[in-house]
């Protein structure tokens, strides 16, 4: 059995980890446990598509891809689906959608088509189903542009100018 990477891909269980091609046991089981005999007991299925699914301590369902990708079905009805370069979006029962990226930043879509997001660099950016963007920089500068082109500006010591459109 090889080496495994320190930053390799691994099962929710961890009794599996991706090379890049294929799903490889963990821990060495005898050499009995191979990706293409995954014996019943260790509680991953090969589904015989390039997919191995399992069912979580939780009662929830992940099906993980050859490409490094996987999608976990939980029980409330919410999907996290995770892609190979580490991003990840969850979809919540409500319709409500978060997406986290590789990078650490994040956005959120609401129900109701409000979107949030969240740079690594501690700025936000909403935008309301009006039109209406506010950006809030790391150093607490907000600035509120709405529809109409109207601009409002509060910078962090509190002081506040407003932009007409011209």
């Amino acid at each position: 059995m090889s080496v495994i990477p320190q930053d390799a891909p691994r099962s929710e269980d961890g009794q599996w980890w991706w090379d890049g091609s294929q799903w490889q046991p963990a821990a060495d089981a005898g050499g009995a446990a191979t990706t293409d005999a995954a014996s019943a007991d260790d509680g991953i299925t090969d589904n015989g598509d390039g997919t191995l699914s399992s069912v979580n301590p939780d009662g929830s369902t992940t099906v993980s891809s050859q490409d490094g990708s996987a999608a976990t079905y939980g029980l409330d009805g919410g999907i996290t689906r995770t892609d190979a370069s580490g991003g990840t979006t969850h979809t919540d029962p409500d319709g409500g959608v978060t997406t986290f990226n590789a990078d650490g930043s994040y956005g959120y879509t609401a129900p109701d088509g409000t979107q949030t997001y969240a740079g690594i660099d501690g700025s936000y950016t909403t935008t309301d189903t009006t039109g209406k963007v506010t950006y809030t920089d790391p150093s607490g500068s907000t600035t509120t542009r709405g529809a109409d082109g109207r601009s409002t500006t509060t910078d962090a010591s509190g002081v506040t100018t407003t932009e007409e459109p011209q």
